[in-house]
């Protein structure tokens, strides 16, 4: 009777003992997971950060846009992903004058379809065309671009009267029979066709076709969207017949002068 607590104790003492071996590794396996080394945090930081961008949160401006609406100037975008389309802006940013940089990357975003961009960059260019030290030819260029952006996007209004004023400037700038006053003639005769003034588009339109026939610009893009203009106004007079001729004529040529991804040639078979 009197060693039965004493065994009593010794059993105790054994089942205390067998709990602190068995809770010892449990312990050092919780401390393994609550700690973390430097290069652990790092890396964890370092996803938090990426997640945005990876799910598209964010939208990024293209480099050159992003540059001109911080500073205002030319050539000075931060180095980043090149604008999306098939030519980099910054090969054309280098370089030239100032009037240069704003009037190529205005033409190729304009060829692109890059509507806004182009707009931004056509406008600034005109800004700069008209600083004394530039010739009339930069003001004409700038703005017969324009007015093809307006074109495309069928503001007829602005580019009508865009064409009106760029006339006399075309003609004093490069001579009264040259492409950029054939090209005037076409987007005048196109507007004004549109607004359903047959006579004078149509009037236009042949000035336009006889000029480029005169310097050999039969085989041009702009030789098949004048023959593209005069079928259109062949339709609004009813001679059905000769407006298939034109649109025949002008498709053939469009084929080899299609634009960018075809766009242009696009655009006018669905007019046709």
């Amino acid at each position: 009777m009197l060693l039965k607590p004493k065994s009593t104790l010794c059993l105790t003492f054994a089942v205390v003992l067998l709990a602190n071996t068995l809770a010892l590794p449990a312990a050092t396996a919780r401390g393994k997971q609550i700690t973390v080394s430097p290069e652990e945090e790092q890396a964890a930081h370092t996803v938090s950060i990426a997640t945005p961008n990876q799910l598209g949160k964010e939208e990024t401006k293209e480099p050159s846009q992003a540059a001109f609406e911080k500073s205002g100037k030319a050539g000075s975008e931060a180095p980043a992903a090149p604008q999306q389309g098939k030519i980099e802006a910054t090969k054309y940013i280098e370089g030239g004058s100032d009037w240069e940089k704003y009037y190529r990357n205005g033409v190729i975003a304009l060829e692109e379809r890059r509507f806004q961009h182009a707009e931004n960059m056509l406008l600034r260019s005109i800004k700069e065309a008209k600083t004394p030290t530039l010739g009339s030819t930069s003001l004409t260029d700038s703005r017969l671009a324009l007015a093809r952006l307006y074109l495309k996007e069928d503001r007829l209004a602005e580019a009508h009267e865009l064409y009106v004023i760029t006339l006399p400037k075309a003609q004093s700038a490069y001579g009264h029979n040259s492409p950029e006053v054939a090209e005037c003639m076409c987007g005048l005769a196109y507007t004004e066709a549109r607004f359903g003034h047959e006579k004078t588009a149509k009037d236009n339109a042949e000035a336009a076709l006889n000029i480029l026939k005169t310097l050999n610009k039969g085989d041009s893009q702009l030789y098949a969207l004048t023959l593209h203009t005069l079928g259109l106004v062949m339709v609004q007079h009813g001679w059905y017949d000769d407006a298939k001729k034109y649109f025949e004529q002008s498709r053939r040529l469009l084929e080899s002068h299609a634009g960018f991804k075809q766009l242009d040639l696009a655009d006018v078979l669905r007019e046709q």
